[in-house]
């Protein structure tokens, strides 16, 4: 099962900060499922900042734009 983190009224700084801390969580878990999925909705600010912010970590593997929200592929331990 993926995780979904809803974004949603979260100012850019914080959701990034939220991004970054479920990845890293997610990472140091060691789940077996390596899939996050992050709702940002339609916005100009949030998704833009979000989708940058996954392309750029160096945990993730892939990042897929589907609808309102951003999928993500963690890298294999």
């Amino acid at each position: 099962m993926t995780s979904e983190i809803d974004l949603h009224g979260l100012t850019k700084e914080e959701a990034l900060m939220e991004v970054d801390r479920e990845i890293n969580h997610a990472f140091i878990q060691e789940t077996q499922d390596r899939q996050i999925t992050f709702v940002t909705g339609w916005g100009e600010v949030l998704r833009p900042a979000v989708r940058t912010f996954l392309e750029e970590h160096p945990l993730i593997k892939e990042v897929r734009v589907d609808g309102p929200t951003l999928k993500t592929v963690l890298e294999d331990m």
